[in-house]
């Protein structure tokens, strides 16, 4: 299939803005790509799919900019999500365009290589993954577009669990982010994902819904939290598709209306942030290549 360029940007919490967004050269992508923090080896990493679904990435380091792309012959990806765990990166996927079921599988990569693929759940679309503490969470749909959540204790993977009775059967993709040492899940329920909705996990349940006011997107919104104690929210827009959103928790309550990203006019839906050194960074795929 045609790929598409991919295209970054930051976010200064001090002044509230976003740097312009810049073109990774020679990244071409069959997909939404991922980024994530790898601390281990001190970079930021950009995962996508190349020609064919293959497993492909490039690196980001603050002094010497966006690495040469690098690919995996003999992994494929298409709907995923990427987190660090210890020493290693791991994604989670759901299935490729021709593959049937509804598993999802997991791989990780150390400073050398990447692992074999293993199937380590099941569920719909693409999971979120997030790491609090000495777990790594997962939170994707069931069989019903109920939402579910499972963890990694560093051993083995958890069976999925329903969240609690009550909440919304899920619309897209789920985002999820670690805030104040817990995880929390912001997504849009299958009644039309006027608002967004979010709910924080203590370690033991899931709390209440509640709604990021004025908000709402028919893909994933994204989540990641800041060094000064924000946590932010990325989308793109049920009305207005090709740009992108945000909105930022302060701790007490959301933005009351978000603020648009007025330089971004050609996002597919369904962005990624995460964040390194203690800046957010957004990653998105363009309409174009």
């Amino acid at each position: 299939m045609t790929g598409a360029a991919v295209k970054w940007l930051r976010y200064n919490d001090i002044t509230d803005t976003w740097s312009q967004p810049q073109t990774i050269q020679g990244v071409t992508s069959s997909a939404v790509p991922a980024i994530g923090d790898f601390p281990s080896q001190n970079q930021l990493w950009c995962v996508y799919p190349g020609d064919n679904y293959v497993l492909s990435w490039v690196t980001y380091d603050i002094d010497i900019g966006w690495s040469t792309p690098h690919q995996h012959s003999s992994l494929r990806l298409s709907e995923f999500d990427i987190e660090s765990y210890g020493d290693e990166l791991w994604y989670l996927r759901s299935t490729l365009p021709e593959e049937t079921g509804e598993p999802i599988f997991g791989a990780s990569k150390d400073a050398l290589m990447w692992s074999d693929e293993a199937q380590i759940g099941s569920g719909q679309w693409k999971p979120a993954v997030a790491r609090a503490g000495s777990y790594m969470y997962s939170v994707h749909l069931g069989s019903t577009n109920a939402l579910q959540w499972m963890r990694y204790d560093g051993q083995s993977w958890s069976p999925s669990v329903n969240f609690p009775s009550g909440f919304p059967g899920c619309g897209h993709d789920p985002g999820l982010a670690v805030y104040k040492n817990d995880p929390h899940c912001a997504y849009n329920a299958l009644n039309g994902g006027v608002p967004i909705q979010w709910c924080r996990f203590d370690g033991n349940e899931w709390g209440n819904l509640q709604d990021i006011p004025n908000t709402g997107t028919d893909a994933r919104p994204v989540l990641a939290s800041t060094y000064t104690g924000k946590l932010v929210c990325v989308y793109t827009d049920f009305y207005d598709s090709a740009t992108l959103y945000w909105t930022v928790f302060d701790g007490n309550a959301w933005f009351d209306k978000p603020k648009r990203i007025d330089s971004v006019t050609d996002a597919q839906p369904g962005p990624s942030i995460a964040t390194f050194q203690g800046t957010v960074y957004c990653t998105y795929l363009a309409e174009s290549a």
